[in-house]
């Protein structure tokens, strides 16, 4: 009766083991993913910033082209894409590849 005990005591000391260490894992899981969402967004609103920045620059050499002629530079260490034009709207739109 006494291996029983142990037996059972074991199963159940593994069960939570596993249920922590799961849980754990999942923790980890999703903090990787909002750092990943976090970085996007950063990298996305670097992309916007450097390209209003680009088309009010009040040199004429370094102002972007609103003709959709796509521009690529570097935010930290990736390389973005970035084209601006006007739509059908008549309102310039920035897009982001």
């Amino acid at each position: 009766m006494a291996v029983v005990s142990v037996l059972w005591g074991i199963g159940l000391l593994t069960i939570i083991s596993v249920s922590v260490l799961w849980s754990g894992n999942v923790s980890y899981r999703l903090a990787r993913n909002g750092l990943e969402i976090a970085n996007m967004n950063a990298m996305i609103e670097a992309a916007i910033n450097r390209a209003v920045l680009a088309l009010i620059d009040p040199r004429p050499d370094g102002r972007w082209r609103t003709d959709g002629t796509p521009r690529s530079f570097a935010f930290n260490g990736i390389p973005i894409s970035v084209l601006a034009g006007f739509s059908s709207t008549k309102r310039l739109s920035i897009t982001l590849f």
